[in-house]
């Protein structure tokens, strides 16, 4: 589908992402069939421009931004809580946006506009969630990932994803 000027709604990325986590899937429960292959299309991927300058000036290492970014992204264990004949256990997921897969959500909204707006908006949120990790801190102070990319923290006027934190293919 195409907006009113004739664009895509779609980008190749978001195709690529309904081909491989949706209808591979879907595919390979048709009986008789014994495997999908996909190729081609684009891969997203979020991206981390450091500025060397900024991370210079707050004295911070590559290494602790990949541990950062790393650590940010990983599920944690706690500890368990009794609730009557069942224990419940305590997890913490760290995965950026939840864990949940935002085409999911898109393929049950009425039309592609809305579907398109879904994908951008939560696009957006991830860039977001990685743009506020926090690297560490000086006097209580946290010092954020957004802090040490190129261009900073995001201005008036200025979008998210533009440099900094963006969406790569």
């Amino acid at each position: 589908p195409k907006d009113a000027l004739g664009r895509p709604l779609y980008t190749l990325n978001d195709l690529k992402a309904l081909q491989d986590w949706t209808l591979v899937r879907e595919f390979r429960r048709v009986p008789r069939v014994a495997g999908v292959v996909s190729s081609g299309g684009t891969v997203k991927r979020y991206e981390i421009h450091p500025d060397p300058e900024r991370l210079k000036e707050y004295d911070i290492t590559l290494d602790q931004l990949q541990d950062a970014i790393a650590q940010s992204n990983a599920n944690v264990g706690g500890d368990y809580i009794i609730q009557g004949p069942s224990i419940q256990v305590v997890r913490g997921i760290g995965l950026i946006g939840g864990g949940e897969d935002p085409m999911q959500k898109a393929m049950a909204m009425k039309s592609p506009e809305e579907a398109a707006a879904h994908m951008r908006a939560e696009e957006r949120r991830r860039i977001y969630e990685i743009r506020r990790i926090v690297i560490a801190s000086t006097n209580n102070v946290p010092i954020r990932v957004e802090h040490v990319v190129d261009g900073g923290p995001v201005r008036p006027g200025e979008q998210l994803g533009e440099r900094g934190v963006v969406v790569g293919y």
